[in-house]
């Protein structure tokens, strides 16, 4: 008897992966808000070497947020080009379920909840997607020492 495969909504998933984008980049502007505050230091009040040392730190910190909503933002805009379309072999857009992880092939994301699964978002750039890239169902790998085996692409 064949093990029916559970059908993922790969649009709900688009979604929620976007809104995932979306927390972290109102999580940054947050930040850079308080820190472009903490770079700002009043003309009037007295200032020692330690203020300006705190200067410095929250400007490179300015600097550093920037940088990462920059980079969260283009992510999103890699997203919203991805075909979210049925796959049936590991590709961009695809979501892959192996033994041990759940994938999504695409971007890079640190591990979320989706419909029950703890699911990684995978940059193309790395190095496990070079080891399943083009696998379909059935397919083992071996990737850091760590076998495992596709059980589902979707």
């Amino acid at each position: 008897m064949i093990a029916e495969q559970k059908v993922f909504d790969k649009l709900r998933l688009q979604e929620s992966l976007i809104k995932n984008f979306q927390e972290v980049i109102h999580h940054i502007q947050d930040e850079l808000v308080e820190k472009k505050s903490m770079a700002d230091l009043e003309e009037g009040d007295t200032l020692d070497p330690e203020d300006y040392s705190k200067q410095n730190e929250s400007n490179e910190m300015v600097h550093l947020l920037k940088n990462q909503l920059q980079k969260t933002l283009l992510e999103i805009d890699k997203l919203a080009r991805i075909d979210f379309s049925k796959k049936d072999k590991v590709c961009t857009g695809a979501l892959v379920k192996t033994e041990k992880f759940m994938f999504f092939i695409g971007v890079a994301i640190s591990p979320f909840a989706f419909e029950g699964n703890q699911i990684v978002g995978v940059s193309i750039e790395a190095p496990i997607y070079h080891s399943i890239r083009d696998k379909i169902i059935g397919d083992k790998f071996e990737f850091a020492g760590i076998k495992d085996k596709i059980i589902a692409i979707y």
